[in-house]
C-alpha cells in the first residue's frame, strides 16, 4: 500500500473560455477534490489546486472509476486550446512517500508548447555545475 502524498497548485492564469475550463477541471483524475478558484477581479483569471497529484483527464468515453482512462497528455492539450497567446499555466506538484523520496515538478503549458521541469534533477545538475564536477552524485531517497 502506497503512502504517497502530493499537493498540486497552479499559478494564476487567464483563459479564453471559462466554461471549457470548468469542464476540463470537472474531468480531472485526482485522488482528492480539484478546486478551481476565480480571481476576485474576474477577467477570466483562475488558479487550480488539489491535495493530491492530478493524473490527467477522463475522455467522454471513460468513467471516473476507470483509472487507466485518464490521460495527462490530453489534459495539457485541452488546456492549450483555452490559453490566450502569451499566457502560461504552470502546474506545480510536490509529493513524498513517507519521506523516503521527494518529487517536485512543474509542467508549463502555453498555447504552443508543453514542457516539464523536475526540480530534484535540476538541483543535482546545478550542484554539478557549481562544483565543476559533472560526475558528482548524491542520494535523496532512503
Amino acid at each position: 500500500m502506497t503512502t504517497y502524498k502530493a499537493i498540486t497548485k497552479t499559478n494564476h492564469f487567464h483563459v479564453t473560455d471559462a466554461e471549457k475550463l470548468k469542464d476540463i477541471v470537472s474531468r480531472m483524475h485526482c485522488n482528492s477534490k480539484v478546486t478551481l478558484v476565480e480571481d476576485e477581479q474576474g477577467q477570466n483569471t483562475y488558479t487550480i489546486w488539489a491535495y493530491s497529484d492530478i493524473q490527467g483527464v477522463y475522455t467522454d468515453e471513460n468513467s471516473p472509476s476507470d483509472i487507466a482512462g485518464s490521460d495527462f497528455g490530453l489534459l495539457t492539450a485541452e488546456l492549450q486550446t483555452i490559453l490566450p497567446e502569451r499566457e502560461a499555466l504552470i502546474l506545480f506538484e510536490l509529493g513524498t512517500e513517507s519521506l523516503r523520496y521527494l518529487t517536485a515538478t512543474a509542467t508549463i503549458v502555453t498555447r504552443n508548447e508543453v514542457k516539464q521541469i523536475d526540480l530534484v534533477n535540476g538541483a543535482f545538475n546545478m550542484a554539478r555545475k557549481i562544483l565543476g564536477n559533472p560526475m558528482w552524485e548524491t542520494q535523496i531517497d532512503n
